[in-house]
């Protein structure tokens, strides 16, 4: 259990936090589960603390490094490590909380990291709303955006923390498209009228079905051969800022604290590590100023980013944390770049991610890593070009940049094998290019640089200015015309200047959206 000070400087960019219910104390209260897995002798500890920030509650750091297996019932956990057992050889104390707000500890399941935090209330208790925004396609298996349960005719909505105000569909907006644009434009658009569909469970009842505030149906079916946006009033938004709050918090107790804390003495150096969403989170974390503790202390001596590219949903009113780069997703419409940098084509002043930090002296030494996804999916080139596409961003001498060329997503199989099937639902091949390998190597660099000060190898990644950073065309890069084949064109993520309404934050990628959809 924790508690936060909501007047505290360090928690006041929380957004919400003056709407969540306080304690007798005036404070704001969450409970999150964590886990530590350390050396049973101490002694043999390295000094550094890994925070393996998690992974939709999953933990991503030891698994991803050497491929662990955990057996064994609870109090009686055995490590079996079929890997080289490098990260328990080192010595590394390893450390993994909950910090999700939408995943309250009772919705986890055994394995996965939780987080209660408090439900924003207007000062008469009466319920805070929103319009909120759910784009979905039937039929597609690992959609980003919502889960699927049971038969097509049946879709789940987004997870707590959203729930439907009201079940009256008079009140909601459900269209259909045929196509659409990367600027949202729909053709084929249709409006489906509100007496053909329910807030609803038709899996076993036939349409109307069960009334079910978490959940969708439609008279005759969803389409898989088209697309569809859901537009509802919501109620009851989780505080989810405080989540980056109760991070900063768990790690600054066991990296400070000497009462009930099992790593009293034996730490001294932190490294915040992130794989895909979490690295994202982590740009956010810093760039909020959350590691700065509320002792005025660092958090993190260093933070490993691994395919973060841009920042996500963490700290907006009814938000959702899980969500990638969809058209409208608020994922880069703060600052992308470490530097200070101004964004005249958006029309907003001069930020960075470190601005805040460089304030308080607590800005961590930050490797990046990036593959081709990162670039293609989730708008890479705009912490590096700018939004111009030309500036070629200088980075700061505490940031090392590392760009995995053409990979998937957090990289490829583990083996050298180039005859590679193509990535589930995608048409080329494979890149079977590991990332492990060469991660390993930079993380041990990374432990030297915090602990020692020896610098690690410079940044490699392409740049406007030499001509390796261009256009996301066949003719620019030079693409091979091959029958039969996609080329790169029209398939990249574009970036869109949005307007989500006076309350949204851009600098701070925090506030509400009040234009839905925007």
């Amino acid at each position: 259990r924790g508690e936060l000070d909501p007047r505290d400087r360090r928690n006041r960019g929380i957004t919400d936090i003056e709407f969540a219910p306080r304690d007798p104390n005036g404070k704001v209260t969450y409970t999150t589960t964590f886990t530590i897995l350390k050396p049973a002798d101490m002694t043999k500890a390295n000094g550094t603390l890994v925070y393996d920030v998690t992974n939709r509650g999953n933990p991503r750091f030891a698994g991803r490094f050497t491929r662990f297996v955990l057996a064994g019932g609870p109090g009686d956990l055995e490590l079996s490590d079929p890997g080289d057992g490098s990260v328990y050889q080192a010595g590394y104390v390893v450390v993994t909380s909950g910090w999700q707000g939408d995943l309250p500890i009772a919705s986890v399941a055994a394995g996965r990291e939780g987080i209660t935090v408090p439900i924003a209330k207007n000062p008469d208790g009466s319920s805070i709303t929103g319009r909120v925004l759910v784009r979905f396609a039937a039929g597609a298996p690992g959609n980003v955006v919502v889960g699927f349960s049971g038969p097509v005719n049946t879709l789940a909505l987004p997870g707590p923390g959203r729930t439907p105000a009201s079940l009256d569909t008079t009140q909601a907006t459900l269209v259909s498209k045929a196509s659409e644009t990367q600027s949202g434009s729909g053709g084929g658009v249709v409006s489906i009228p509100s007496a053909d569909w329910a807030f609803a469970d038709c899996r076993t009842t036939a349409f109307p079905g069960t009334p079910d505030p978490t959940r969708v149906c439609l008279k005759g079916g969803f389409d898989p051969a088209r697309l569809y946006e859901l537009v509802y009033t919501a109620k009851d938004p989780f505080v989810l800022g405080v989540g980056l709050a109760a991070l900063r918090d768990v790690v600054s107790f066991f990296r400070y604290e000497s009462k009930d804390n099992p790593l009293a003495g034996r730490i001294t150096h932190v490294v915040g590590y992130g794989v895909s969403q979490p690295a994202r989170m982590m740009r956010d974390f810093i760039n909020l100023g959350f590691n700065e503790d509320e002792a005025g202390r660092a958090v993190w001596d260093g933070a490993f980013l691994d395919a973060s590219a841009a920042s996500g949903q963490f700290n907006i009113r009814f938000a959702q944390p899980g969500n990638i780069a969809g058209l409208y997703d608020p994922v880069a419409e703060g600052p992308s770049w470490w530097e200070d940098y101004t964004d005249t084509v958006r029309g907003r002043p001069s930020w960075g991610l470190l601005n805040r930090c460089r304030t308080t002296k607590t800005c961590p030494l930050i490797m990046e890593i990036e593959g081709g996804a990162d670039f293609f999916f989730v708008k890479g080139s705009l912490g590096i070009a700018g939004t111009t596409g030309q500036d070629d961003i200088p980075l700061p001498s505490n940031v090392r940049r590392y760009y995995m060329a053409s990979t998937n997503h957090t990289g490829g199989a583990d083996n050298f094998d180039v005859d590679q099937p193509p990535v589930a639902q995608c048409m080329l091949p494979a890149n079977p290019l590991p990332w492990i390998e060469t991660e390993r190597a930079l993380f041990a660099r990374m432990n030297e640089w915090i602990q020692k000060g020896t610098l690690p190898p410079p940044s490699a990644y392409p740049r406007v200015t030499d001509g390796t950073l261009v256009p996301a065309t066949a003719q620019a890069m030079g693409w091979p015309a091959i029958p039969g084949a996609p080329t790169p064109d029209g398939v990249m993520n574009s970036v869109v200047d949005y307007d989500f309404g006076p309350n949204f934050r851009y600098n701070d990628h925090s506030g509400v959206i009040d234009n839905v959809p925007p």
